[in-house]
């Protein structure tokens, strides 16, 4: 191998040990900072990094054996349609396509909706102290998670939103069921039973 060829050879390494690092150092702060798993857009953007990475490997490791007198693997136009339709087919009958369609013409757009006047409604409220919020209707059920204040101020997730928009606190109210539950088991409730 000519020199130039080794310092090529090098280079790829250093850049693969390089992106290999970043992922696992985008997974391992994230969790080490939060104590959670991973937000979805903080996902997303691993995930970015991690498909820019894998493509550019694609296309030297492609160049490389491209160089080669015989191609590494050849597919006959048969093959490249057969490979097509098997595409087509496994994205239409497996994982949540028809669940997420269904979702694009029902929950979805009144999910959206609710999001977009829960933004507003926030940012109308800059400048005041506490911002109480109703709970958004249900996710469609394609999203695998999603994002939702919780009752406790103080969560990770309501302090964001608060900071966010210049408040002291965002959080939903309780939930009926919740308040019936705290109150079949307070003292009060207890007291009460016992004396009727």
């Amino acid at each position: 191998m000519s020199i130039a060829g080794r310092a090529a050879s090098r280079d790829v390494v250093i850049v693969v040990l390089t992106w290999g690092i970043t992922i696992f150092a985008a997974f391992a702060a994230v969790s080490w900072a939060i104590g959670l798993n991973t937000p979805p857009h903080t996902l997303d953007g691993i995930y970015f990094i991690f498909l820019t990475g894998w493509f550019w490997v694609l296309v030297v490791l492609t160049r490389r054996f491209a160089e080669r007198n015989e191609p590494l693997l050849s597919a006959a136009p048969l093959f490249r349609r057969i490979a097509v339709a098997m595409f087509v087919v496994t994205m239409l009958l497996t994982g949540n396509t028809w669940q997420a369609l269904q979702d694009l013409r029902g929950a979805t757009p009144a999910y959206s909706a609710a999001m977009d006047d829960r933004y507003w409604s926030l940012a109308a409220a800059k400048g005041e102290q506490d911002a109480v919020i109703e709970p958004l209707p249900e996710q469609p059920k394609s999203f695998t998670r999603y994002f939702e204040l919780r009752e406790d101020p103080n969560y990770w997730e309501n302090w964001s939103v608060a900071h966010y928009f210049g408040l002291n606190t965002v959080r939903c109210p309780a939930s009926p069921t919740k308040v019936v539950e705290k109150l079949m088991n307070s003292k009060w409730h207890k007291a009460v039973f016992i004396t009727v």
